[in-house]
């Protein structure tokens, strides 16, 4: 290969996957001393060789090298320091970080049926970039445009376990994928954005928090909840799972088709997101439509105490009625988790503090004072 000194060692050789006769090669010469960039692509079974370093910066020492299975022009390369892309075959290369420190990548993959790219580092252990779709996506006609709304793949509402029980070995797990829908954009220019959530009749069914704003590629996730609801104090119940001044989520939505709407640099754009139930529940569609008005019920009735309580810590009246009020929003937000947790028909006893609490609700000792 011309331009590569005789008897460096040959760090990667890859064949395309999508074009005969087309490979790619990666030289390391740290070992005589180069830290050059040594990496290079045939298109004609090997007879001549072209270099593919690009604008990569100085020195990077390449350990491997692989072809994205989807997108023909797209390449990544594992360095001595850093992980990066190109979109080009390998004209201009861009480092990808994303909380991912610049260090040794000794090898990585691309996840056929997950679309993740998982990191073999030196010393710092096994790194994964989840859902690389939006990478593929990344075309000039979209970074040339103001905002984009890549596609959205499928999500799986997933219930996990609590972990305030016990520490264990939690502090020694890995890190595991959002739970929820992955939603990526495009801001050209950095600047606000409005992300929304709308079901099958157009209804708004939540809008999710938007902590990215940055020129670039951004990600948020959408929870596969309905809106949250409003904060409290904690009542100190141990099935109590909401936090003082911590938003109590939403219920679970119902599996189905939802369309995640974003608003930014002027433009609105919409993509479809399939939302599917966790495969481990087998329960009927009316279980499952019985159990959604239940808890929505309840968190009607949540709503309508919450305000009440609102209204009288504004308003004159006696310790006695905020302590009523107060307390009976801590019980109606205990049986909100305790209903939203199982998608199942509620307890007799369950049953009876609804119609309890319902009551309460409506009477007296809690409703307004006058001014």
């Amino acid at each position: 290969v011309s331009g590569v000194p005789p008897n460096t060692w040959v760090s990667h050789v890859e064949a395309s996957r999508h074009a005969r006769g087309t490979v790619y090669a990666a030289f390391d010469g740290h070992q005589s001393n180069d830290f050059r960039n040594y990496l290079y692509r045939s298109t004609d079974y090997g007879n001549t060789w072209t270099s593919i370093a690009g604008n990569l910066p100085a020195d990077r020492v390449i350990h491997a090298l692989h072809e994205d299975p989807v997108n023909p022009s797209m390449l990544y390369i594992g360095t001595e320091f850093g992980f990066y892309a190109s979109w080009d075959s390998g004209t201009t290369w861009t480092e990808l970080t994303h909380g991912l420190p610049r260090m040794p990548i000794n090898d990585f993959t691309i996840h056929a049926r997950d679309n993740d790219i998982v990191l073999a580092s030196h010393a710092r252990g096994i790194w994964i970039l989840d859902n690389i779709a939006a990478l593929r996506e990344l075309t000039p006609a979209v970074q040339s445009s103001a905002a984009h709304l890549f596609n959205i793949d499928p999500a799986e509402m997933k219930r996990v376990a609590g972990t305030r029980g016990h520490a264990g070995d939690l502090y020694f797990r890995g890190q595991n994928p959002p739970n929820g829908a992955i939603i990526d954009y495009w801001l050209q220019k950095s600047g606000g954005v409005s992300i929304t959530v709308r079901d099958s009749a157009g209804a708004t069914v939540t809008t999710v928090p938007v902590t990215a704003t940055a020129a670039g590629i951004n990600r948020v996730t959408w929870n596969l909840r309905t809106a949250p609801l409003p904060a409290r104090g904690g009542s100190g119940d141990e099935d109590d799972d909401a936090a003082p001044r911590t938003a109590i989520p939403g219920r679970w939505v119902a599996p189905g088709r939802y369309t995640v709407r974003l608003e930014a640099a002027g433009k609105v754009m919409d993509q479809v997101v399939l939302v599917r139930d966790d495969a481990r529940l087998n329960t009927s569609p009316a279980v499952r439509r019985a159990w959604e008005r239940d808890v929505d019920a309840i968190a009607v009735m949540y709503r309508r105490v919450s305000a009440t309580v609102a209204q009288l810590a504004s308003r004159p009246a006696t310790d006695e009625t905020r302590l009523t009020a107060g307390e009976l929003r801590d019980r109606v937000a205990t049986l909100y988790g305790n209903v939203s947790r199982i998608v199942q028909p509620l307890t007799a006893d369950q049953r009876a503090q609804l119609t309890y609490f319902s009551a309460l609700s409506a009477a007296s000792t809690v409703a307004s004072p006058n001014p």
